[in-house]
């Protein structure tokens, strides 16, 4: 019982002693980095970006761009739209499940690759 106290001890004393120093060491103010990206944002500061979706997973031509605008700005969805909404969630659904059959005939055929390379002749 004692052998376990002195371990509790050591492993608080040194976790202690990490957070002390840890918390000694001085935060480096972000004013400091200034000078090592000074010619860069002179040089930059001016520019436009050419493409105003580049953050931006979707593009005003891709089918969900307009559901999802729509949605973002609160618009009630028409019957039409839930419809074209739909189709597109079921194309992704027999996507998938293409995809998961493919994995799964993938690795069963892996898998008895494995087994035929491993019998003895």
């Amino acid at each position: 019982m004692m052998r376990h106290k002195t371990i509790i001890q050591v492993i608080l004393l040194s976790l202690s002693i990490n957070v002390l120093t840890g918390c000694k060491e001085k935060a480096v103010k972000p004013d400091n980095d200034i000078p090592l990206f000074k010619d860069f944002i002179e040089e930059n500061i001016d520019k436009v970006a050419g493409d105003p979706y580049m953050s931006s997973t979707l593009r005003p031509d891709d089918e969900m761009y307009e559901v999802i605008l729509k949605l973002q700005r609160g618009m009630p969805w028409s019957d039409s739209r839930e419809e074209g909404f739909n189709h597109l969630f079921l194309t992704v659904r027999r996507i998938r499940s293409s995809l998961d059959k493919c994995e799964r005939k993938s690795a069963y055929c892996f898998g008895m690759s494995t087994k035929i390379g491993h019998q003895k002749i």
